[in-house]
C-alpha cells in the first residue's frame, strides 16, 4: 500500500542528457611561433563556468519563461511547460509584488475571468480571450490555445498561471542541473537536466551548453580585443607625436640654417643617446613591472597570468620574475583541478588558496624591490644627462636644440615601432585562434521517467515488508537493551547494595513533583520509605545523599525531590541542592525561579542565604542551579564547592545533592566521592543494560564507596516494588512466569 500511495502521488521525474567537447584550434602558432594568447579554458574551469548562476541566468533568458503555467490537483501540482491549453503574453507588470504569486483562471457562466490576491487584497478582472487586458496591476493578453481542453481541465484542476523573474526562475531551475566532465583526455563534459517535465529538461540542457559557446567566444577574444584597442590609441597619439616633431625640425633648420648639424659634437651626442636609451629600456620594463602587478594585484586568473608570461622574455628581471610567475599559473591551475573535486571550504582547497597568496605576495616584493632598482638606474641615468647637459651647454643653442628634437623623433620612432610589432603580434593571435566546441550528443525531449522505477519500488516494498516483518520479530527478542527489573540489575552487579524499586507514578507531567507530601500513602511514598530504611542500615549516620544516574531521563530529580521529602518527614531538617547546573529540574519541582542558586554561589556572585528557599514541607529547605554558567565542571570541582558543603552541613541534618549524569560527564563523579551515601538510578525500560558497566567502573576505578541501586518507574504489573529488597526480597516464594510468557512478555 505504502509503495502505491508513493507511485500514485509521486512527480515523474525525466531526465534530458547531452555531451559537448570543447577544445580550440591555434593557427596563429604557425605564424608567429608563439603559443596563443587566447589560452583555451581548461576542463574544471568549463564545468564551472556551465553549472554558474551567471551562465545559467543568460541561458534562462532565451527560453522565454517570462510566464509559467500550471495545473493544480488536490494533491499534486504540474508545471505545464509547453502543454498548457492557453497562454498568457504580457506586455507590461506594474506590479512586481505580484512575481511568484498564483493568477487562477475561472470560468462561469460562459465569462472567463482572472482571480489573484495582491497585498492582502481579493481581486477578480473579467477578460475576453485574446484581448488585451490593461489593468493597474498589468497590461496582458489571454489566448486560449484549446478551450474544450481548458474546460475539462479547470472541471478537474486549478489553472493559474505566474509571473517569473530570472532571480526566481534561477534559483528554482538550477539545482537540477548537473554539469559533469565525462572524459578529460577528451575534453567531454555531460551535461544533464531532471524535471518533471521532458520538453523542459531537453530545452534546459539545450540552452545551457548553446549559451556557454556563444560565451566562450566572446570571452576567448575579449582580452585580445581590449590590448588591441589600448594599442591603437597609443598609436594614434605617437602618430601625432611623430609628425609633431618633424615638422618641429624643419622649421628650427629653417629658421637656424643648419645643414649639417651632425658634425657638431658627435661624441657627445652618442653618449646621451646611450643613457636616453638605457633610461628608455628601463622606463619600459618599469610599465612593464607596473603591467605585472596591476594583474596579479586584481583577483588572479590563469588565463591572464598565462599572457603574463612572454612579456618576461628578454626584460632584465626575467631570471627573478619568469619563474614565480610560472609558479602562479601552476598553483592557479591546481586550484581549479581542485574546484572540481571538492568545495571551496575543504581544507586542500583553502591550502591551495593560501599557497596563491603567498606567492602573490612574493612576486609583489621582487616587483617592488626591482622597481626600486630600475627607478635608482634612471636616478643615476638622469645624473650622467643632467651632467652630459652642462657640457652640451657650451653648443651653440641652436645646434643642441636641433639634436634634442631629433632625439625626441627617434625615441618616438622607437616606441612606434614597438607598439606596431605588439600589435602584429596580438592581431595574429587573436586571427589565428578558432573554437572547436562540438555537441557530441545532442539533449532530446525523454520518453519516460527515470524516476520513480515502478518495478523496483513494488520490489523494495516487497522486500522491506517481508524483512521488517521478521526483522522486527527477530529484533523485538534479541536487540531488547533495557533493564526492566530489580533481578535484571542483581544477575548483572554483584555485592551492591539494591536500596529497592519505585513504581512508576500514573499521573505523567512535565517534570518532577514531591509525591510523598501530596499521596503520603500511595505506593511511591511506600517505596520511599523502604528505601529510608535501607538507608538508615547502610549508614545510620549519613548526613550527605549524592544522587546520580547514567542519562537525563531516568528520574534523578524525581528521586532527589521525594528522597528529601521523605528524609523531611522524620524531623530531619534538609536541604536539596540542584548541582545538574547543565540541566536544572529542582527549581520546577517546587514551581519556583531559576534566576539565582548554585552557579551564582560558586562563581561568588551571591551567598547561601541568598539563594536558600523554603519549601511547602516543614524543615525542607532548597538551592537551585541557578542560571547555566559556561563552565559548570570547573565551579563543581572547586574549592568553593567543598566550603558550601561544609557550611551546609553545619545548617541542616541531610543534605540531598541531585548530581549531574556521571555518564555524560564526568564532573559528578566527585560529589559522589564525597557523600556519605551514593546512589545510583536506574529506570525501568528506559536504562540501558551498558549502563551497569558504568556503575562497576565507578566502584572498582573510581572507587566509589557505598554505591547503592535504586530502579525508577517499575510497571506494578511486571515488577516487584517496594523496600524488600534492601535486607530480603519479600516476593521470594511467589511462583515465577513461564519461560515462553517471559519472552514475548518483553
Amino acid at each position: 500500500m505504502g509503495a502505491f500511495m508513493y507511485l500514485r502521488y509521486t512527480k515523474p521525474i525525466y531526465e534530458s542528457k547531452a555531451i559537448v567537447q570543447i577544445g580550440s584550434k591555434d593557427q596563429g602558432k604557425d605564424v608567429i611561433g608563439l603559443e596563443n594568447l587566447n589560452t583555451k579554458k581548461g576542463l574544471s574551469e568549463a564545468v564551472e563556468l556551465m553549472r554558474s548562476e551567471f551562465l545559467f541566468n543568460r541561458a534562462i533568458g532565451k527560453l522565454n519563461m517570462n510566464v509559467s503555467y500550471f495545473s493544480k490537483g488536490k494533491f499534486l501540482t504540474e508545471e505545464r511547460y509547453l502543454q498548457s491549453s492557453f497562454s498568457v503574453s504580457a506586455y507590461e507588470l506594474r506590479d512586481s509584488s505580484l512575481c511568484q504569486k498564483p493568477i487562477f483562471i475561472r470560468h462561469s457562466e460562459n465569462r472567463y475571468f482572472l482571480q489573484y490576491n495582491s497585498k492582502g487584497k481579493d481581486t477578480q478582472i473579467n477578460f475576453t480571450p485574446g484581448k488585451i487586458i490593461d489593468h493597474p496591476d498589468f497590461r496582458i493578453t489571454v489566448k486560449i490555445n484549446n478551450e474544450p481542453a481548458l474546460q475539462n481541465e479547470m472541471k478537474e484542476n486549478q489553472v493559474y498561471f505566474v509571473f517569473n523573474t530570472i532571480e526566481s526562475l534561477t534559483q528554482r531551475l538550477l539545482p537540477h542541473l548537473t554539469v559533469a566532465p565525462l572524459n578529460p583526455e577528451a575534453q567531454t563534459i555531460q551535461l544533464s537536466y531532471r524535471s518533471n517535465n521532458g520538453a523542459l529538461s531537453r530545452d534546459v540542457t539545450q540552452a545551457v551548453y548553446t549559451t556557454f559557446f556563444e560565451y566562450d567566444e566572446e570571452l576567448e577574444k575579449q582580452s585580445s580585443q581590449n590590448i588591441l584597442r589600448f594599442i591603437d590609441e597609443q598609436l594614434d597619439s605617437l602618430e601625432r607625436e611623430l609628425h609633431s616633431s618633424k615638422d618641429s625640425i624643419e622649421q628650427f633648420q629653417r629658421e637656424s640654417n643648419l645643414s649639417n648639424p651632425e658634425q657638431v659634437e658627435i661624441s657627445l651626442t652618442e653618449r646621451i643617446n646611450t643613457v636616453s636609451n638605457e633610461i628608455f629600456a628601463i622606463e619600459l620594463e618599469l610599465l612593464t613591472l607596473r603591467n605585472l602587478e596591476e594583474r596579479i594585484t586584481s583577483t588572479p586568473n590563469r588565463l591572464e597570468i598565462y599572457k603574463l608570461i612572454p612579456e618576461l622574455i628578454g626584460t632584465s628581471f626575467e631570471s627573478t620574475l619568469y619563474t614565480q610567475v610560472e609558479d602562479l599559473h601552476r598553483l592557479l591551475e591546481h586550484r581549479e583541478d581542485l574546484a572540481f573535486s571538492m568545495t571551496k571550504d575543504s581544507p586542500e582547497y583553502q591550502k591551495a588558496n593560501l599557497r596563491i597568496e603567498q606567492r602573490i605576495e612574493s612576486i609583489k616584493l621582487s616587483i617592488k624591490a626591482l622597481k626600486e632598482r630600475l627607478n635608482s638606474k634612471i636616478d643615476i641615468l638622469n645624473i650622467r644627462l643632467r651632467e652630459f647637459d652642462n657640457e652640451v651647454f657650451e653648443i651653440p643653442k641652436k645646434k643642441m636644440e636641433l639634436s634634442r628634437l631629433r632625439n625626441i623623433q627617434e625615441l618616438n620612432e622607437k616606441y612606434f615601432l614597438l607598439l606596431m610589432d605588439k600589435r602584429s603580434v596580438y592581431s595574429i593571435s587573436n586571427a589565428g585562434f578558432a573554437s572547436k566546441n562540438i555537441v557530441l550528443k545532442e539533449s532530446t525531449q525523454p520518453s519516460s521517467p527515470v524516476s520513480p522505477n515502478r518495478k523496483m519500488v513494488y520490489g523494495a516494498a516487497l522486500f522491506i515488508g517481508l524483512f521488517l516483518s521478521m526483522g522486527i520479530i527477530a529484533l523485538k527478542y534479541f536487540m531488547h537493551n533495557e533493564v526492566n527489573t530489580i533481578d535484571d540489575l542483581k544477575s548483572r552487579l554483584r555485592n551492591v547494595s539494591f536500596l529497592g524499586a519505585i513504581p512508576q507514578h500514573k499521573q505523567k507531567s512535565e517534570f518532577s513533583k514531591l509525591v510523598v507530601q501530596d499521596n503520603p500513602k500511595s505506593m511511591i511514598s511506600e517505596s520511599f520509605r523502604g528505601i529510608r530504611t535501607n538507608l538508615n542500615f547502610i549508614n545510620p549516620e549519613a548526613k550527605v545523599y549524592a544522587v546520580s544516574s547514567s542519562i537525563s531521563g531516568e528520574g534523578k530529580t524525581f528521586v532527589c525531590l521525594n528522597l528529601a521529602g521523605i528524609l523531611t518527614m522524620t524531623g530531619k531538617k534538609t536541604v536539596l541542592i540542584d548541582m545538574d547546573l547543565r540541566k536544572p529540574k529542582v527549581h520546577m519541582g517546587f514551581e519556583t525561579s531559576n534566576n539565582k542558586g548554585m552557579s551564582t554561589i560558586l562563581s561568588g556572585q551571591n551567598t547561601i542565604s541568598d539563594c536558600l528557599q523554603k519549601s511547602s514541607m516543614e524543615d525542607l529547605y532548597f538551592i537551585p542551579a541557578g542560571p547555566i554558567p559556561p563552565n559548570p565542571s570547573e565551579l563543581i570541582l572547586s574549592e568553593k564547592m567543598n566550603e558550601t558543603l561544609e557550611e551546609l552541613k553545619k545548617q541542616f541534618d541531610v543534605i540531598v545533592i541531585d548530581n549531574p549524569p556521571v555518564g555524560l560527564v564526568s564532573d559528578g563523579i566527585g560529589l559522589l566521592s564525597k557523600a556519605d551515601c551514593p546512589i545510583y538510578v536506574f529506570k525501568a525500560n528506559y536504562s540501558k543494560r551498558i549502563f551497569v558497566n558504568r556503575v562497576i567502573e565507578l566502584i572498582e576505578v573510581q572507587k566509589i564507596k557505598g554505591l547503592s541501586i535504586v530502579l525508577n518507574a517499575v510497571s506494578p504489573k511486571r515488577n516487584h516494588y517496594g523496600y524488600g529488597y534492601g535486607y530480603g526480597n519479600y516476593y521470594e516464594d511467589e511462583p515465577k512466569q513461564k519461560f515462553w510468557k517471559r519472552l514475548f512478555g518483553k
